[in-house]
């Protein structure tokens, strides 16, 4: 049996414990801050301070977790800067275009430049809508996006070491209205879990991810508009909705770090 240290879970414990298998693994949920590495055999870093917190301790690079480099961490943290790392490469398609704040085209995206929840990201329709906005829109803590339409958005749970899937789930979340913003604020009218996902679409992502260097554990939202991905962001860390196919997960994700570990063959 492999014992599985899991980062800050939260409310998260729960989930855990009734979708893992207790065959195949134990856990417990920890602050690696505090926490002796080698009463586990692997660790699952959940968000950023996590994986922070694991390349303080024991660097970049170990045979219990995968993390991806900080450089890479930084750039997907700061949506922005990812933003315009995207739509200055071969991947600028799959970018909404970036307003600047006096060249702004209702509808759009109004984002916090650092945020994972959705909570500080608006829908911006006309002006009655911006105004309770002013002040975000003279920070530069935000950034105005083009809105992309339609309310089925896609949310893709990768595993990826040197440009290879390892693993991949799929859900699809359709939202009541037009001109949401799926977060931790508002739940989605209808949720599909573990859907067939075109290949190419994966294949996509891959590259782009392959592109920046991104090693470890991200989930990719995007919408799917006349057939092309309109990335709306890449989360370099565990997904919420991951911890239902959390057996999957994390068999790929034992098997990446003992591959990594083998030593080279001649």
């Amino acid at each position: 049996m492999k014992k599985i240290a899991f980062g800050r879970c939260s409310n998260w414990e729960d989930l855990v414990r009734s979708t893992i298998d207790p065959n195949e693994y134990s856990f417990e949920c920890v602050d690696f801050d505090n926490f002796d590495l080698s009463q586990a055999d692997y660790a699952v870093p959940v968000d950023l301070v996590d994986a922070a917190r694991l390349r303080n301790r024991y660097g970049g690079r170990s045979e219990k977790y995968l993390i991806p480099d900080a450089r890479v961490l930084e750039l997907c943290a700061d949506k922005k800067v990812f933003n315009e790392t995207i739509l200055a490469s071969d991947f600028a398609r799959m970018i909404p275009p970036i307003y600047q704040t006096e060249h702004r085209v209702f509808p759009y995206v109004l984002k916090k430049r650092n945020e994972l929840s959705g909570q500080k990201t608006f829908v911006i329709r006309h002006l009655a809508d911006e105004r309770p906005h002013i002040a975000h829109l003279n920070s530069d803590e935000y950034f105005c996006q083009a809105y992309v339409p339609g309310r089925v958005e896609y949310a893709t749970h990768m595993l990826i070491v040197g440009g290879t899937v390892l693993y991949h789930s799929t859900n699809r979340y359709e939202m009541a209205e037009e001109f949401s913003v799926k977060g931790t604020h508002l739940a989605p009218a209808r949720a599909e879990p573990g859907i067939d996902i075109d290949h190419g679409i994966i294949d996509a992502l891959r590259r782009l991810l392959k592109t920046i260097g991104f090693n470890g554990t991200c989930c990719a939202d995007y919408k799917i508009v006349d057939g092309r991905i309109q990335l709306l962001e890449i989360n370099p860390r565990i997904g919420f909705s991951l911890f239902r196919d959390i057996n999957r997960y994390l068999r790929a994700y034992t098997e990446a770090l003992q591959a990594l570990a083998r030593p080279v063959a001649g």
